[in-house]
């Protein structure tokens, strides 16, 4: 007896929700070790993740599904697809920042205060 499941948004954005979301702690753990800037042209590459995530979650959904996609279920499986990895880079982030590297966020200060130097800025507008 054959049973026919259908994929739903929930489940397809789970999957690749799971999958952005380990990716997105792997970019992360890559650009810290390899001590890339965050805020370069490089941090595009983590926007180009989220998107194809979504993308193949969307692909997945209507090939497993009937073939078909509303604007709604579209909708769905972005937001499962980002909830989901919301809820598995954000702790992981949490307790890097926290318990890890507590000078992450202090470096990242540091070096918006160099570039606003650079940009001519006085010691003044900085501190504001």
């Amino acid at each position: 007896m054959e049973e026919n499941v259908s994929v739903t948004t929930r489940s397809a954005g789970t999957r690749y929700g799971l999958i952005l979301g380990v990716a997105s702690i792997a970019f992360f753990v890559v650009m810290n070790v390899a001590g890339l800037d965050m805020q370069g042209p490089l941090s595009y590459l983590g926007w180009l993740l989220t998107i194809a995530a979504i993308y193949f979650a969307h692909k997945y959904f209507k090939e497993n599904g009937d073939g078909y996609m509303t604007i709604g279920q579209g909708i769905g499986v972005g937001f499962w697809t980002g909830l989901v990895s919301t809820l598995i880079s954000a702790p992981f982030t949490y307790i890097y920042i926290k318990f890890i590297d507590s000078a992450f966020i202090e470096n990242i200060k540091d070096k918006q205060i160099e570039k606003m130097q650079e940009q001519g800025m006085s010691d003044k507008l900085i501190k504001e």
